[in-house]
């Protein structure tokens, strides 16, 4: 089953209004480099490693507190 935290949303919600609102056709209609688009993705890629790296979901499942697997 997925778990989403709190973050997980605000960053969808950031992505949309990023990509997906009326920001996105003023920034798009700037004189911007051509790899600015790229960058907003690159940080918000980051943003969801850092979220799934504090939230906990990088932890080994099944394992008991040394790391062996339940039942061995």
């Amino acid at each position: 089953m997925l778990r989403y935290s709190g973050h997980a949303l605000l960053l969808v919600l950031g992505a949309i209004f990023v990509f997906h609102s009326p920001f996105s056709r003023w920034w798009a209609e700037r004189n911007l480099p051509w790899y600015t688009v790229f960058l907003f993705w690159l940080v918000l890629i980051i943003l969801v490693a850092i979220d799934n790296y504090f939230s906990g979901s990088n932890s080994k499942r099944g394992t008991d507190s040394k790391g062996e697997r339940d039942g061995d």
